[in-house]
């Protein structure tokens, strides 16, 4: 029997930004697909007309480039597939798997109601799977509003998931559910299904609080005749407030477009997501090749990892110290040339935690102070001290010298220094910075200090 292909997706809705909840499962499903050597796929869920936006569309093809998770294929959207739904609606009701149904809002709330005061749980009665099909066709014919409902049927789901085992799941008494809507639009449950059917999909990668879903889109699958995809069901990633992140009140910190312009690196993103519950040994900087090479989903731990600010910096300090200049400066917002920019970087990047600090440093080396200095008369003395002893050799070991000879301490002297070349008392090795201005901008930056 021949392999089938890998195929996972991607399917956000364009209704808010991309958040690092929403990365993390994107790049699972990615690494997984690569690593089968499959195909990774980008379905925009946007039948939600009141709230989906094509500003959010292009934010999500945007973020996800910036990132370097390239998807294969064009991009499937929902809204552009409505007639499809409408034609597999019609098929299942056809063959009995589904039933118009003709309940008013206030028919099912009702209903609702006083299966409550029962103290039973509540659920569709399934009255309208009674009506016989030429029945439900005159009522149609006569313009009588109805959506279409699944027969859930009885018994229970059981399947397979890659990170939590075999799952069982009975389904409820009452579970025929509806797959469109009075007004012809498919619900979640029947446009993922007929989706993933058509595309191919082998491996559906989502968040936990989709496990509910599946017995329902397993039957839906089954009643299609289809093949069921594997799953596996991740755990939400929550925030530091201990909110869950795929909720918007959770996410609003965590956006890729905030990050991006707070002076995040798409690999150091990647990163943080990845290592989220992960057991391994490794650490940032690793980047995607090595993640296609070492990610495991079986690594993955089931409870909801934390992600907090604190760990994307390490993170993102972790490559801005360790990943190769050359990669650094791509990112930096600046008109100084690339060679030059290697250098400084090379020197500053121990002090930045992000890009924009990166930025800063990079121009206070280059530029100097951009605000006019105030010394005193006594640290005015030592910063004459200092350009006289580098008048005669700019170096640290001379400056060393003639402060013993002086009795000058190095709290005394290096930080009005660094206050003269780069407008703060404390940074980048001073050795390496004089390196790099040379004695002729070092006693400009003096002379101009004590003027």
């Amino acid at each position: 029997m021949t392999k089938r292909e890998v195929v996972t997706r991607f399917a956000p809705s364009p209704t808010g930004k991309l958040h690092l909840g929403n990365i993390r499962t994107a790049l699972v499903n990615f690494l997984f697909a690569r690593q089968n050597g499959g195909r990774f796929l980008l379905r925009l869920e946007d039948t939600d007309r009141e709230r989906s936006s094509e500003e959010y569309c292009e934010g999500i093809f945007h973020d996800l480039r910036w990132l370097g998770l390239f998807w294969d294929g064009g991009v499937v959207r929902q809204s552009h597939r409505l007639e499809r739904y409408r034609e597999v609606a019609a098929r299942l009701v056809e063959e009995g798997h589904a039933y118009p149904c003709f309940c008013t809002t206030a028919q099912l709330e009702a209903q609702r109601e006083e299966q409550l005061k029962r103290g039973e749980p509540p659920g569709y009665d399934g009255r309208c799977s009674r009506i016989t099909p030429s029945e439900a066709k005159a009522r149609i014919s006569k313009g009588e509003p109805y959506t279409v409902r699944f027969r859930l049927g009885e018994g229970e789901v059981r399947f397979h998931d890659l990170l939590r085992g075999e799952l069982s799941f009975p389904l409820p008494e009452r579970g025929d559910f509806v797959i469109l809507r009075q007004n012809g639009m498919p619900t979640y449950h029947l446009a993922v299904v007929v989706d993933d059917g058509d595309a191919g999909v082998t491996h559906v990668i989502r968040g936990e609080d989709h496990l509910p879903n599946t017995p329902k889109q397993i039957r839906l699958i089954e009643a299609l005749g289809g093949a069921v995809p594997t799953y596996c069901h991740l755990p939400l990633v929550r925030s530091g407030k201990e909110c869950v992140m795929e909720k918007r009140e959770g996410s609003a910190d965590f956006s890729v477009e905030r990050l991006r312009e707070m002076g995040f690196l798409p690999q150091a993103l990647l990163d943080a997501v990845a290592i989220l519950g992960w057991s391994t040994t490794l650490s940032p900087p690793m980047g995607l090749e090595r993640l296609v090479e070492e990610f495991s989903i079986s690594q993955l731990g089931t409870s909801s990892p934390i992600l907090t600010m604190d760990h994307l910096l390490a993170v993102n300090r972790a490559w801005i110290t360790k990943a190769e200049p050359s990669l650094i400066v791509k990112y930096v917002s600046t008109s100084i040339p690339e060679d030059r920019l290697v250098e400084l970087v090379e020197v500053v990047r121990e002090n930045s935690s992000t890009l924009r600090e990166l930025e800063e440093w990079v121009e206070a080396v280059e530029i100097g102070p951009d605000v006019p200095l105030e010394f005193n008369e006594e640290q005015q003395k030592v910063l004459c001290f200092v350009r006289d002893v580098w008048r005669e050799e700019l170096s640290i070991s001379a400056l060393r010298a003639a402060m013993k000879e002086r009795g000058l301490k190095a709290k005394e002297v290096m930080p009005l220094i660094r206050m003269a070349l780069v407008g703060e008392p404390h940074g980048p090795p001073l050795d390496r910075i004089l390196s790099l201005l040379g004695p002729e901008e070092v006693m400009s930056r003096l002379e101009k200090a004590l003027a």
